[in-house]
């Protein structure tokens, strides 16, 4: 019923593979929908999804977070990249802090949250109690995590040393927490060693 009301006229030979790999879960349909939009098999025309391609023979992913990290090897390097470093910030996060992690300028940086916001990786958080309200928020916890498992251990270190710096320079004392978890986790990726 979910596939039905999501993409009407999708095969239903296509729509019993991802129902019988779903095994019950309807995120992994949506993120299946996506993926395919994505490919350009499935377009989204005034908020309803209509076929743009033979759906007969899909390769359906064995688990959701193969799924999802097929979504993102799909995406361009520098846009993975960003996703990345926004996966290391959190569940939410600001465009400034994104920014300064990532190294990018403010119109690079824009350019590249509209097209993982297009790909509905993220999303504007418009929770009014969120410490990144008018920032962003990961469209899902799981896309998160498979983003930031994606990296190298020296590519995490990295970026959490890159966030505690950037939290460090604002000056704001409610940030201590903050600085002091990336830093930990930096010091948790860092080989052991003088």
């Amino acid at each position: 019923e979910l596939l039905d009301g999501l993409v009407p006229g999708l095969p239903r030979q296509t729509q019993a593979a991802i129902v019988t790999r779903a095994d019950g879960i309807p995120l992994y349909a949506i993120e299946m929908v996506r993926m395919l939009v994505s490919r350009g098999q499935i377009r989204l025309e005034d908020g309803e999804y209509h076929l743009a391609g033979d759906l007969a023979e899909v390769a359906i992913p064995e688990s959701l977070q193969a799924l999802i990290a097929a979504r993102l090897d799909a995406l361009d390097p520098p846009a993975r990249r960003l996703l990345q470093g926004a996966a290391v910030l959190g569940q939410t996060f600001t465009g400034s802090a994104l920014g300064a992690v990532s190294g990018l300028d403010e119109g690079r940086l824009g350019t590249g949250l509209a097209a993982l916001s297009a790909h509905e990786l993220i999303r504007r958080d418009v929770d009014p109690a969120s410490r990144s309200a008018g920032g962003f928020a990961f469209v899902q916890g799981l896309v998160r995590d498979v983003g930031y498992r994606m990296l190298s251990k020296r590519d995490r270190r990295g970026l959490h040393l890159a966030a505690g710096r950037h939290f460090a320079s604002t000056g704001d004392p409610d940030v201590v927490g903050m600085i002091a978890s990336h830093l930990l986790a930096a010091y948790r990726l860092t080989p052991p060693g003088a």
